[in-house]
């Protein structure tokens, strides 16, 4: 059985890197493909789309065939795999070519929803499996719940198995394709109907309440990897905090956005940064601290967040309020910002790794869901 589970892992997560990779290398090839013709505002989309996902399936053929069976990374390899593949939609589109129509075009545009039900499959079973085993008596029993609940409990534990997580995928694609037909969606736009986003919404639930669970009872080595995926976590937040800072930052001051779109930029970014702290956890066991990693990447982000949402203020307060009387030249606001946050943040580093030293490190009492 666990032979041929391991079989499955690779051949599934192969496949699907090998037709990531040679995608994006088609699309980026000769100038008269598709993404040839990329205007110079789209480059950054198109480029960190494609890195992003080329490093998602070489992440994953490492996982799957370097980590001799280490817990949790086949599955988490599953996962990545997925997740570059759904992401290189457009060029595994044009590197496989389907039929306008017929069985062959319903089959080619219904798999995109399976591989990424599989992949949220991957997370589920990773989430279980990483850094100790999650059981299902480490949960509430579904008796101690609400009763509305107590279903969705039993269905909790149930998918805690090794093999629930991949049948329960299987199943919520044939629902989801059932429903997206009976409502009269078209296939393509099966994975936008709102029944898709409620099993995304359920995956993610269940890998957050496992990893809680792991967070609260895991010591010593395991804690170290587990602080590695955090440090993903915190790299995905920080960024998410710096676009949302840019973008205030922008509708404020009115500017325009710069050639290079760097919206998609910070956001593939996000990504990438979760993919590397969540691949190091499961490969890495060595002495780098991911606490001070984590700590740095808070405070950093923390910093460079703060500023923009400052500049943001002072820059409208020049212009609505001081521009038009003094005349004071446009950017002003933001460079006071940025010196302004400098010394606050000089000032105030120390108060600051203080708590985050002891939200790193802090050793915490065992205890169930």
């Amino acid at each position: 059985m666990v032979l041929l589970s391991k079989l499955a892992h690779r051949s599934l997560v192969t496949v699907l890197a090998v037709v990531i990779v040679v995608a994006q290398l088609m699309a980026m090839g000769p100038a008269e493909t598709a993404l040839g013709r990329v205007q110079p505002t789209s480059v950054s989309v198109v480029g960190m789309g494609a890195l992003d996902s080329v490093l998602a399936a070489l992440g994953a053929l490492a996982l799957v065939w370097g980590t001799n069976g280490r817990r949790g990374a086949h599955a988490l390899a599953v996962c990545l795999a997925a997740w570059g593949y759904v992401m290189a939609y457009s060029a595994v589109v044009a590197l496989l070519q389907p039929s306008a129509d017929g069985l062959a075009r319903t089959l080619f545009e219904a798999h995109f929803p399976l591989v990424e039900a599989l992949g949220l499959a991957g997370a589920i079973r990773f989430s279980a499996l990483f850094p100790s085993r999650v059981l299902p008596a480490d949960t509430a029993p579904p008796e101690s719940v609400p009763l509305g609940l107590r279903s969705l409990q039993r269905l909790r534990r149930a998918v805690l198995g090794p093999v629930a997580p991949w049948v329960a995928a299987v199943l919520s694609v044939v629902l989801l394709l059932t429903v997206n037909r009976v409502t009269g969606g078209i296939l393509q736009e099966a994975p936008l109907n709102p029944f898709a986003a409620t099993i995304r919404f359920a995956a993610f639930t269940a890998v957050v309440l496992n990893l809680r669970i792991s967070w609260i009872r895991v010591r010593g080595a395991d804690r170290e990897q587990m602080l590695w995926a955090m440090v993903g976590l915190t790299l995905l937040l920080g960024c998410l905090g710096i676009l949302i800072g840019g973008n205030v930052l922008l509708a404020v001051t009115g500017w325009r956005i710069p050639l290079v779109n760097w919206r998609p930029v910070v956001l593939d970014l996000s990504l990438l940064g979760l993919l590397w702290g969540t691949v190091m956890g499961v490969l890495y066991g060595g002495a780098l601290t991911p606490a001070r990693i984590g700590r740095t990447v808070v405070l950093l982000s923390c910093a460079v967040t703060s500023a923009l949402f400052l500049a943001a203020g002072l820059e409208a307060l020049f212009s609505d309020v001081l521009m038009a009387r003094l005349a004071l030249p446009p950017g002003l606001g933001t460079a006071l910002a940025v010196a302004l946050t400098a010394l606050a943040f000089t000032r105030a580093r120390g108060s600051m790794e203080a708590p985050l030293d002891h939200l790193w490190s802090v050793e915490p009492v065992a205890t169930t869901d």
